[in-house]
């Protein structure tokens, strides 16, 4: 149900073409067993096909008792499933991470807070979504068509153009095998270049309490300090992540309204700003601005990733600002640029 003009949520089990307009998806009754956990993958990329980019599986499994280890590994996935939801059937025994204990807890506390953070990213795709049609989970196979190897893959998934997710899918496993095409890509916490120039497959470390998350070259992704709901997040300062390609160069966007109110595309009432770099110079430049709400989010923290050359100065709005170079990685980090997202930003760095 729906009060005024607030927005409700849809969620069906039965959907046709065209549900995805009106409701979101969930993939029905699994079992907590592996297999089922590899499966919702297949599912997410399926239905974002069928036009229905709100989905998910019944995290930890609907039927049976899941082992501490499976429940762990399908929070981490499920935390970047659109529709996130640990859910179960009656008579089964408890789910939620802390009857795992502590470990398990702070497992999927960091999970979800990583999912928290990269909202303001998620938001924009869907944003993007409604707009001009498209996905917001996509197969290996759709970002990549001319990539052969790509056709076959259905163990990681992307997130918009830029995020790579690669999830521990069987029991026992601290590494992934990850395939990366052309190009550089850095994990998305640390930073660390993991690929560059040809593509390859890369065995990565995925101790238990980390689920492998990748950024790619010629992006830039806002995030936004966690919270304890989104109603809270979105308060939080921005942070913006650049990731240049060999050029030096990256893009991206951030679209933002008030989170309530239903038809605010259609009305117009929503903020949207693009970024843009290339090696030396950054822009932020609003292209709509019909809602004040925005007005008092600061932009935080700007890192690029993968700075080689050195910087001796950085200018925000022509005011000097301190940084540091970040190593082993190579990451230029700007701890707070002093502004808001009332005004278009630029930032020089020499």
């Amino acid at each position: 149900a729906t009060e005024g003009n607030k927005r409700g949520i849809v969620i069906t089990r039965s959907t046709y073409p065209s549900s995805g307009k009106y409701a979101g998806h969930w993939l029905g009754d699994n079992d907590s067993k592996w297999p089922d956990v590899h499966d919702s993958i297949i599912g997410l990329l399926e239905f974002n096909l069928f036009g229905i980019p709100y989905i998910g599986a019944d995290i930890c499994g609907f039927f049976g008792h899941p082992s501490a280890e499976l429940c762990e590994r399908w929070m981490q996935l499920g935390a970047f499933y659109t529709f996130s939801r640990n859910h179960n059937t009656i008579n089964t025994k408890d789910q939620d991470p802390a009857i795992f204990g502590p470990a398990n807890a702070d497992s999927a506390r960091r999970a979800l807070n990583l999912r928290y953070s990269l909202l303001p990213y998620l938001y924009t795709l869907f944003y993007e979504v409604n707009s001009n049609g498209g996905t917001v989970i996509r197969s290996m196979m759709q970002s990549f068509p001319k990539d052969i190897k790509s056709r076959n893959i259905d163990t990681q998934f992307m997130w918009g153009p830029a995020i790579m997710i690669a999830p521990v899918l069987s029991a026992g496993k601290i590494e992934v095998e990850v395939y990366f095409p052309g190009g550089r890509w850095f994990d998305f916490t640390s930073g660390e270049l993991i690929s560059e120039g040809d593509k390859k497959t890369v065995t990565v470390s995925a101790p238990r309490d980390k689920i492998p998350v990748f950024v790619r070259e010629g992006y830039i992704i806002p995030t936004q300090l966690h919270g304890a709901n989104t109603e809270v997040a979105r308060k939080n300062p921005m942070d913006i992540i650049i990731i240049p390609d060999e050029n030096g160069k990256a893009e991206g966007k951030l679209f933002l309204d008030d989170g309530d109110t239903i038809d605010t595309v259609e009305n117009g009432k929503f903020y949207l700003s693009s970024f843009k770099f290339n090696g030396t110079y950054f822009s932020m430049t609003i292209t709509t601005h019909n809602e004040t709400m925005v007005d008092s989010i600061r932009v935080g923290s700007m890192t690029i990733f993968g700075i080689r050359r050195e910087i001796t100065s950085v200018t925000v709005n022509n005011a000097n600002k301190l940084f540091e170079k970040l190593k082993p990685h190579n990451k230029l980090y700007i701890k707070d640029l002093g502004v808001t997202l009332q005004n278009n930003v630029e930032v020089v760095l020499k």
